[in-house]
C-alpha cells in the first residue's frame, strides 16, 4: 500500500498546527495581565479571580502545536516498516 499520501497529510499538518501555535503562543503572551492587549472572547473563568479570563483556546492550541512535530515524526518512522 502507498503511505506516502498520508505522510504527507501529516507534514502538512503539523506545519499547519506550528503555525496555529505561534498565533496561539502570541496571544497567551499579549493577554497577559501586565500587557492586556487582546483578550479571548470567552475564556475561561477563575474561581480565585472572577473578573479574569483565562486564554484557554490559546493554551489548548499552544498544547498541540508542542505535539504534532513528534506525532508526525512518528508517522514518517513507520513508512520503513
Amino acid at each position: 500500500t502507498l503511505r506516502t499520501p498520508v505522510a504527507d497529510l501529516a507534514g502538512c499538518l503539523a506545519f499547519t498546527a506550528g503555525a496555529l501555535g505561534k498565533i496561539a503562543a502570541d496571544v497567551l503572551v499579549l493577554s497577559r495581565t501586565e500587557t492586556a492587549e487582546v483578550a479571548e472572547g470567552s475564556g475561561g473563568g477563575s474561581s480565585a479571580m472572577p473578573h479574569k479570563a483565562n486564554p484557554v483556546r490559546s493554551t489548548l492550541i499552544a498544547a498541540a502545536a508542542r505535539r504534532a512535530p513528534q506525532l508526525a515524526a512518528t508517522l514518517y518512522g513507520s513508512l520503513a516498516a
